[in-house]
């Protein structure tokens, strides 16, 4: 049984990731990643991806000022945190597939390491391919590259960094938007390069192994209302990403996103070519990067890094 006391709270608006809702004579502001992190809503309260304006939800009442969609109504409870058990596959419909650059050498070098951790029918397979003389260089890198999982080609650098989730920061941070913020915080901190290249972001591959992440699953996972890629970024990562970075007009238009289909994973690349003023996200956090890695500053660096940058833009 809950231990909560229940209400009824009316959704009066939605605005910028975040819905309005009167509840006990009170009106209430509540993010769509609270909202949404363990409730199942039926489909007959949602529109467009997020709850309809006039609905009622039933809320607890945690404290004085917290209240959240109660668990015991709407299912889904605290132990599936973490956990990627929805087939998000239908997702990459409208993923555009990924092709690698690989010559056949280099294909060949990472079969190399595979070897030993492909099923013995694949490994024959994938050899008599490489000796095939009926087949051009062409040919056996589009059959290869269909039938093996090769590690991306993406090396992390001062214009390219990888994330494997969007969502799931490592060990157990107690903000639960932990990793969209280091997301962004990554995206800016290119930005504040004083050179400001065209860098990029890639999301649903392991920084380490160059592997896909099953990006798919875990958006499903936490968004199953997203029926589709546009709609889960036009409603909750764009919005996002504007919102952390105080609606930066010049920043939002130098974001380009691709979403890609790799053998059956989904991956997220951010193109960025920003051309302006340093960027500071919410709670006064300068991030910027220093080679391979993100820095953040804050307090008098902050100021400091400002003008720096400020100067060099000049």
């Amino acid at each position: 049984m809950c231990k909560f006391n229940k209400f009824n709270g009316k959704v009066t608006n939605y605005y910028s990731n975040m819905y309005v809702i009167e509840v006990d004579d009170k009106i209430i502001y509540i993010p769509f990643s609270v909202m949404h992190k363990f409730p199942a809503f039926p489909q007959s309260m949602m529109e467009d991806g997020h709850l309809k304006i006039g609905v009622t939800v039933i809320m607890v009442k945690k404290d004085e000022k917290t209240y959240y969609p109660d668990h015991e109504t709407y299912g889904v409870n605290n132990n599936q945190e973490h956990k990627l058990n929805i087939d998000g596959t239908y997702l990459l419909k409208d993923a555009k597939p990924y092709k690698q650059t690989n010559s056949l050498s280099e294909m060949m070098a990472q079969f190399n390491t595979l070897i030993l951790s492909l099923p013995e029918n694949q490994r024959l397979e994938t050899l008599n391919i490489i000796a095939a003389s009926n087949m051009t260089e062409e040919q056996k890198i589009e059959k290869l590259t269909s039938m093996v999982d090769f590690p991306l080609d993406f090396v992390e650098s001062q214009t390219l960094e990888k994330k494997a989730s969007l969502f799931y920061a490592p060990g157990t941070p107690k903000d639960s938007n932990a990793q969209i913020k280091e997301i962004v915080e990554s995206i800016v901190a290119m930005c504040n390069s004083e050179e400001q290249k065209p860098c990029r972001l890639i999301v649903g591959v392991n920084d380490k192994t160059n592997k896909t992440c099953k990006l798919q699953d875990e958006i499903a996972t936490i968004y199953p209302q997203m029926t589709n890629l546009d709609q889960f970024q036009n409603t909750m990562l764009v919005p996002f990403i504007k919102s952390y970075t105080y609606d930066n007009a010049i920043l939002m238009s130098s974001l380009k996103y691709n979403w890609y289909n790799y053998n059956g994973d989904l991956i997220l690349i951010i193109d960025i070519n920003y051309h302006g003023d340093p960027i500071i996200c919410k709670g006064g956090r300068l991030p910027y990067r220093c080679d391979s890695a993100k820095m953040v500053a804050e307090g008098v660096d902050l100021v400091n890094m400002v003008k720096k940058l400020t100067r060099n833009a000049a």
